[in-house]
């Protein structure tokens, strides 16, 4: 190989490493743009970008994440939402109970999260119930928050419950008055019927799949 053809396999192998790394950061920009509010709007009220800063200015600027978008619009809308599994539509969830606080630095207008803040909503008129988002049963007849299951939502612990019950009963076991009504001492405390304990045990095993996400 002659020198010239070195240099050459040099030149080459840095073009292909310049690359890898340049092309991440572009694509990262480009997911990012607009996503969060500019903190200079915010502290000052004004931008030397203008027009070519890379942060939205106001919050109809703002480019929206999808699952947020896709809350927002449960809220906002007025359709059914009993199609919904709390369960198995982890990321949903999660994203419904980020909104049942408020984000207090959004709501003095020192946080640049917006729409997609991560610490809760930007908005106290934007704020979930999460008994009823959990529970559904909100006994508080002053309580101000969105209730979904007044559109048909339902509770995470009912969709949790009945995901438990399909899976606790173990094969080649014989189901009957017994089998529900028996009840020994252990850890769990006095009283508690094998269903309940089996109950408990792949509630746990649920959870531990859920809370991993």
């Amino acid at each position: 190989m002659t020198t010239n053809s070195d240099e050459w396999t040099v030149a080459s192998s840095k073009k292909r490493i310049f690359k890898q790394i340049v092309e991440p950061v572009a694509n990262t920009i480009i997911q990012n743009y607009k996503k969060t509010l500019c903190k200079n709007m915010g502290m000052y009220g004004s931008c030397v970008y203008g027009s070519k800063c890379k942060y939205a200015h106001t919050l109809k600027d703002q480019n929206i994440e999808p699952i947020r978008k896709q809350v927002l619009d449960y809220i906002n809308n007025n359709e059914d939402l009993t199609h919904i599994n709390l369960v198995e539509d982890k990321k949903l969830y999660f994203e419904l109970l980020t909104l049942t606080k408020l984000c207090y630095l959004c709501n003095d207008n020192k946080c640049s999260g917006g729409y997609n803040c991560k610490n809760g909503s930007y908005d106290k008129s934007i704020i979930i119930c999460i008994v009823d988002l959990n529970r559904g049963n909100c006994d508080n007849n002053e309580c101000s928050k969105i209730h979904l299951t007044k559109r048909g939502l339902i509770p995470f612990d009912i969709v949790f419950n009945r995901s438990v019950k399909i899976n606790f009963i173990p094969k080649r076991e014989i189901i009957d008055d017994v089998y529900f009504s028996d009840s020994g001492d252990d850890n769990m405390g006095v009283g508690v019927s094998r269903r309940d304990k089996e109950i408990g045990e792949e509630r746990s095993k649920l959870c531990s799949s859920i809370f991993r996400f």
